[in-house]
């Protein structure tokens, strides 16, 4: 099975705020002022599943030294290709965020917009978290987002040159199948893409007991800053003996 996005990276940006339209820009708008408040910049972040850049690119315009991981060469691809356009000096990492990697230590890593949905079992939680503990300093955060079941639904968008059709089914309590096919009109015709993959509804006892096992505290929910989103978000510190 191909990396979840891989087939349709070069539509990514365009199919998310066709989606969900002016929401999409707000949320990406006060996900960088809230990380402005958490760490102000200059410092180093990673960004774990950074995608196309939707948080690393402003926040390298905004002064933060970033690194971009994500497990799917297309979609850093892209990435690169719009840092390089802005001339911003974003460096990309492809893994998953469970895999380590070597590196300075940040003082902010990021796993937010869903990232948590594609880690499928305890193991990768737990290892992602660690994978996080080791990239940050001592008293270093963790911003995270633990996405809430209203997610996992099924929903489609139609415009007469864009189609996109997304189908969450059940297949145990907590795991679901992920399939998506995204029809997008160029120069008189149609071009088609499908994605087909798994996902996972996390309680938020899970997330802060791997958090903890991983040497984090949560410090504060932040919640009420990203109301609509259908996420909670969180702010873990590094402890100091970590």
């Amino acid at each position: 099975m191909s990396t979840p996005h891989s087939s349709w990276a070069q539509h990514y940006d365009e199919a998310y705020r066709r989606s969900f339209g002016d929401f999409y820009d707000h949320l990406t708008a006060a996900t960088v002022d809230c990380i402005q408040k958490v760490q102000p910049p200059p410092a180093r972040v990673v960004d774990f599943g950074a995608g196309t850049g939707r948080l690393a690119l402003p926040l390298a315009k905004a002064g933060y030294s970033v690194v971009a991981v994500d497990p799917c060469p297309e979609m850093l691809a892209v990435l690169n290709s719009k840092a390089e356009n802005e001339r911003l000096p974003i460096q990309a990492v492809c893994c998953r965020m469970q895999d380590k990697f070597e590196s300075a230590p940040f003082d902010l890593a990021l796993c937010v917009f869903t990232v948590l949905l594609y880690l499928l079992d305890e193991a990768a939680l737990c290892a992602s978290f660690q994978s996080a503990a080791a990239a940050v300093r001592p008293g270093g955060r963790l911003l995270l987002d633990v996405p809430s079941r209203q997610l996992f639904h099924s929903y489609n968008r139609v415009a007469p040159d864009f189609v996109r059709d997304v189908r969450v089914t059940p297949e145990t309590d907590i795991l679901f199948r992920y399939d998506e096919t995204i029809r997008v009109q160029r120069d008189g015709g149609w071009l088609k893409h499908e994605d087909s993959f798994q996902i996972r509804y996390w309680e938020q006892s899970h997330v802060f007991h791997a958090l903890d096992r991983a040497g984090f505290v949560v410090e504060e929910d932040l919640t009420p800053l990203f109301v609509g989103t259908g996420s909670q978000y969180f702010v873990a510190r590094r402890s100091i003996s970590a």
